[in-house]
């Protein structure tokens, strides 16, 4: 569960940007970038360029634009399932 002053902080940025970031978006971006505040407000100012006129930073757009941080576990699985295929697992 993701700490909820990094949460808040995000939350603050967002709208200090003028957007809305829902439970489900604001929730995976947190967990991605390995509960680190200073990251998690780096992406969100990704976040914020890449939705452009948007109101809204969907779970989709968090997928598809935040950088995962090594220590997630969404991270380790890929690298385990690629280590994986190139023993022939």
């Amino acid at each position: 569960m993701p700490d909820k002053k990094n949460v808040r902080s995000v939350q603050s940025v967002a709208q200090a940007a003028g957007k809305k970031i829902g439970n489900q978006a604001l929730n995976a971006l947190v967990e991605m970038v390995g509960f680190r505040a200073d990251r998690a407000e780096e992406e969100l100012e990704k976040l914020v360029l890449y939705v452009g006129e948007a109101r809204e930073i969907t779970l989709q757009d968090v997928k598809n634009c935040v950088t995962p941080s090594r220590n997630t576990t969404s991270f380790k699985c890929a690298i385990a399932c690629g280590s994986a295929m190139q023993l022939g697992r």
